[in-house]
């Protein structure tokens, strides 16, 4: 399992996991049992991402941070954090085209996956064996898992997509990886905003 795990500063309680996968197989069973609200997919609280809309680590963190803020505040628009999170990806406000431009599709072949969580330590500070144990989720994805880097992600993802989704000008070098990945977490973090 390549699990790239995160914490951020201002939510020291709080453990972002990340998993990437390409050769994705099973893409429509998955957004069914999503749809369906099965117990199983249900409890792993996962936001489940097309990859090829996902341009870098830092939008999809830029996101988290976004669901986590408007959690802690009170002012989440979607009923779950994994959900929030695919709504933060858009630069709009509309959930069911956020859900629509970023969340896992019957024909995704790649995904990128989520799961925020709330770290366990004993009174000791210790780590907890449950946490340990959680750490390792198991998914139900049929296909090739990824190292959770930038570089695997530049292979994945559909410029095309991106420009759509982020409405990019066609004057827009998106060739300059720092420059879309600075337009694309400002309009992650300005959202609703303007």
């Amino acid at each position: 399992m390549a699990i790239a795990t995160f914490k951020i500063p201002q939510f020291p309680g709080k453990i972002v996991q990340v998993r990437l996968f390409s050769n994705v197989t099973n893409a429509k069973d998955i957004k069914e049992a999503l749809i369906e609200g099965r117990e199983d997919i249900m409890k792993l609280q996962c936001s489940f991402l097309d990859a090829s809309a996902v341009y870098s680590l830092d939008q999809v963190l830029a996101a988290v941070y976004r669901a986590i803020t408007d959690c802690e505040a009170g002012s989440m628009r979607t009923k779950t954090l994994p959900s929030e999170i695919i709504l933060a990806m858009s630069p709009s406000m509309n959930i069911t085209e956020s859900l629509r431009r970023f969340g896992i599709q019957d024909s995704s072949s790649s995904l990128f996956i989520v799961r925020v969580r709330d770290e366990r330590t004993d009174t000791a500070g210790n780590i907890t064996l449950e946490e340990q144990e959680d750490a390792q989720f198991n998914l139900p994805v049929v296909g090739t898992e990824l190292p959770v880097t930038d570089h695997e992600l530049q292979h994945l993802t559909q410029i095309s997509t991106i420009r759509k989704n982020y409405k990019i000008p066609q004057g827009f070098a998106t060739d300059d990886r720092h420059q879309t990945n600075k337009f694309i977490v400002g309009a992650i973090a300005l959202r609703g905003y303007l």
